[in-house]
């Protein structure tokens, strides 16, 4: 039967408690018998450690005291005084953990920087360039709120406790898998590398989910066709190119692509003509050279560009606007 993440939990509060006071050999070997059965027995022994710092350790240090090696057989009455006293700091430790785990933590980047983020259950998130995101783990559910920008997730499994995105009005729902969500200003983009995910638009009236499997990609917009299709080259910007600072678009307007490269730089793109931030793009571009993007822009729609101070201000040409 497999184990639940509260029995897990309180497995490792008791771990932690004989390791404060040294492991005898037999607890060494039980220790790592324990760790090797389950992947998640890592991630809960973390989790209770953090915990353990966090509040301060000298909280729990005169119950630990109290606890024995553990043997291979004990007399009847002895075990069972040893499980109170167990059970009784474990559902302490986990109940720090617990209330130490329901307050988010936010995490953001600036301009041209990139985090990987390494989660207490062993799920990994490279967040992208002037992104943000909240972390709300809770015993039933694991939830991001991704507020801005773009980030990868590569997912611990637990099915116990499901990893929710949320990005706007789409949520993003995955075991154990890797993939990407992108919040645009107009749209999410969810791109699956492997596994799989289920998508769905918080809707008033009941919508099922889009299930998305290894190598499609999904795009949400506002009554737009959100048919999963295969990836092809040039579809999405990969966590790798985050750091060669490489971006492709393929069919998204002059505007969404200029608030995408205008992340990256202090000298910013902008279009001042409605109609001209409509137009779409099509291209390879470097991130860190917005001059170099403008010029291309101008050629490509038949506008010019103005330069400001640090704003390059792109125009429709004269034919253009009347």
């Amino acid at each position: 039967m497999r184990e639940s993440a509260s029995s897990i939990d309180a497995a490792a509060a008791a771990w932690l408690v004989r390791l404060d006071r040294k492991l005898t050999q037999v607890e060494q070997a039980r220790l790592e018998e324990w760790l090797a059965a389950d992947s998640r027995h890592v991630g809960a022994l973390a989790r209770a450690q953090a915990t353990w710092a966090h509040v301060g350790g000298a909280k729990l240090l005169s119950l630990s005291r109290m606890l024995p090696p553990l043997a291979i057989e004990a007399p009847a009455g002895r075990m069972n005084w040893w499980l109170s006293a167990a059970a009784g700091l474990a559902g302490l430790v986990v109940a720090l953990w617990a209330w130490h785990a329901y307050v988010p933590t936010h995490v953001s980047t600036a301009m041209g920087e990139s985090r990987e983020l390494h989660l207490s259950d062993g799920s990994r998130v490279t967040l992208g360039m002037q992104s943000s995101l909240s972390l709300d783990y809770q015993f039933k559910l694991r939830r991001v709120q991704l507020e801005a920008g773009q980030a990868s997730f590569k997912v611990a499994k637990d099915p116990d406790r499901p990893f929710v995105v949320q990005a706007g009005n789409v949520r993003v729902s995955a075991v154990g898998t890797e993939f990407e969500v992108r919040r645009g200003a107009r749209d999410v983009d969810v791109t699956v590398t492997e596994g799989a995910v289920d998508v769905v638009r918080d809707m008033t009236a009941a919508e099922p989910p889009v299930r998305m499997s290894t190598g499609r990609r999904i795009s949400i917009t506002p009554g737009g066709n959100d048919t999963p299709r295969a990836i092809t080259e040039g579809q999405h910007v990969r966590p790798s190119e985050w750091t060669t600072r490489v971006i492709d678009f393929n069919g998204q307007t002059l505007e969404e692509a200029a608030a995408e490269l205008n992340r990256y730089n202090q000298r910013t793109v902008v279009i001042a003509d409605p109609a001209l931030a409509t137009r779409k793009i099509i291209g390879r571009f470097r991130a860190t050279d917005p001059l170099a993007f403008a010029n291309a822009a101008a050629a490509m729609l038949d506008a010019h560009v103005r330069t400001e101070q640090e704003r390059l201000v792109l125009e429709p040409n004269q034919r253009l606007q009347k």
